[in-house]
């Protein structure tokens, strides 16, 4: 459908974009590429890391936070399939390239989230509170705020009552 033309375009664009030694261009289209690729019917995130890989490859100034979300979805993609190992990967590399406030503090939080489940409370803890503190000083408000205390609220809870650490 869609999905499978929009793929085929942006291959082509990236392609094209190499032939033409045009690193902008290719870092540009990566980030589009990754998100029809893990986002489609048939998602491959294999190949969208090699694309976003590509991307960063390209080191366009100006386009870091960019691949730092591709690799956020990425991460999201393996967590809702159940592939924690994978996600916190993606996590991990994106906080290590230079990502904006609320991409670092969705981030952390997704990280806290992920050793909640794995039963690692105290580790969660930390990352529900760098999270928490980074969301209050960019005056994020509302929802993700909210989320992320009762996040931490039940880590502790949970770390209390003399959960798995």
């Amino acid at each position: 459908g869609m999905a499978t033309a929009a793929l085929d375009q942006f291959e082509r664009a990236v392609e094209l974009s190499k032939e033409m030694g045009d690193h902008k261009s290719i870092a540009r289209y990566s980030s589009d590429l990754a998100k029809i690729l893990l986002w489609n019917e048939n998602p491959n995130p294999k190949r969208a890391l090699e694309i976003i890989e590509l991307g960063i490859a390209q080191q366009v100034k100006g386009f870091e936070h960019i691949h730092a979300w591709s690799m956020l979805e990425l991460g999201d993609y393996f967590r809702r399939c159940g592939r924690m190992d994978d996600a916190e990967t993606a996590y991990n590399r994106a906080l290590a390239m230079r990502v904006s406030p609320l991409a670092k503090a969705y981030s952390l939080r997704t990280l806290g989230r992920i050793h909640m489940n794995r039963g690692s409370r105290e580790k969660a803890i930390e990352y529900f509170e760098q999270s928490l503190d980074i969301y209050r000083r960019i005056d994020i408000g509302g929802g993700d705020i909210r989320l992320t205390e009762d996040l931490l609220l039940e880590a502790r809870a949970n770390s209390d009552r003399g959960g798995r650490q």
